[in-house]
């Protein structure tokens, strides 16, 4: 009996794979960034020098971001700065240490650099102040949820996706090529006449 040989409109399949793993990693780029963009439209700030009450709803970390004009192409990448931040009717500092990796964003005109990680145990109102020895408002201080995080969830799901298509694409095409190839030698190898 013949063995059945896939249609080669299976390639195409395969190959429509391998095109949506790049359309998928195009969108996850652009969502990802769409999600940064509005992460960072929430972040509460104060021009400096300068101090305003900003408001944790919810305890846990956060991220002190340190935010310089993208059009100022001068400024280094970690500036000296100072920065506080204390509850609203007094109590003690909350205590920051160094963000220690340089993912940071580029959103609303402003290059932002993580620069301080601090956990809030008591949500509520806090002054936030800080000075970076400059005037203008040309640097903030702006506070909120990890935008690291974000990025690193995106990209786990967009390779995920990206690798599952890719695979999937291209064993398609790896068995549709060798049942092609052994359903041709079944059809063209002779068959033996059995005399009667």
């Amino acid at each position: 009996m013949p063995s059945h040989r896939p249609s080669r409109s299976w390639y195409v399949v395969a190959g429509a794979a391998l095109v949506g793993a790049v359309a998928w990693v195009a969108a996850g780029a652009f969502l990802n960034s769409q999600a940064v963009d509005r992460q960072v439209d929430g972040f509460q700030r104060v021009a400096l020098p300068g101090e305003t009450v900003v408001t944790f709803s919810k305890p846990g970390g956060y991220v002190l971001y340190l935010e310089s004009p993208i059009s100022n192409a001068t400024v280094e990448a970690n500036p000296a700065f100072t920065a506080s931040l204390v509850p609203v009717g007094g109590g003690d500092e909350v205590p920051m240490r160094d963000y220690g990796t340089a993912m940071g964003y580029r959103a609303n005109g402003y290059d932002g650099w993580p620069a301080r990680t601090f956990q809030i145990d008591a949500p509520g109102q806090y002054v936030l102040s800080g000075d970076a020895g400059v005037e203008g408002g040309q640097r903030n201080l702006a506070v909120g949820p990890s935008t690291g995080a974000t990025m690193l969830r995106s990209a786990v799901l967009i390779a995920i996706g990206a690798v599952a298509l890719v695979v999937g694409g291209v064993v398609l095409a790896v068995v549709v090529a060798l049942r092609r190839r052994r359903a041709l030698r079944v059809t063209s190898a002779p068959v033996a006449v059995t005399a009667g």
